[in-house]
């Protein structure tokens, strides 16, 4: 039986470059996923129903992304934040119809998907992003 051996140069340079590789992914991956909550955060802020102006005001983007062992969750989210915007699910959702403990009608409010149409408004733009970035060819 024959016996062949292989020998692998420059192991220490491939390794340290892919791992750069890696790095430098993430953090377009990142400008690209901050680029998109933005988008969304801005459309979602002029598409707003404006009463008294607090919903509009607290719409922001959040990083919600994490580190679990060695893999790296990548993640923004766009709500209202803080105690202004805490009536956000009732427009977006709607309710039905409501009475106060005394039997008065309080009427119903149809549901507004605003930031959710904000979302398919900037989506396009997101995945293209996503995609060019994927299919760029980088040299190890």
């Amino acid at each position: 039986m024959a016996k062949v051996t292989f020998q692998l140069e420059g192991q220490e340079r491939l390794t340290v470059r892919v791992s750069q590789y890696e790095r430098e992914f993430i953090r377009d991956l990142e400008k690209i996923t901050t680029r998109g909550a933005g988008r969304v955060a801005r459309a979602g802020k002029a598409q707003a129903p404006v009463r008294s102006g607090n919903l509009r005001r607290s719409i922001r983007q959040k990083d919600v992304s994490r580190r679990i062992g060695m893999a790296y969750r990548l993640a923004k989210t766009v709500t209202a934040r803080g105690r202004i915007g805490n009536h956000l699910h009732l427009v977006q959702l709607g309710t039905r119809q409501r009475t106060s403990r005394n039997g008065g009608n309080r009427g119903r409010m149809p549901a507004n998907p605003f930031l959710a149409r904000a979302q398919a408004s900037a989506s396009s733009q997101f995945h293209l992003e996503i995609q060019e970035r994927i299919r760029r060819r980088v040299e190890i």
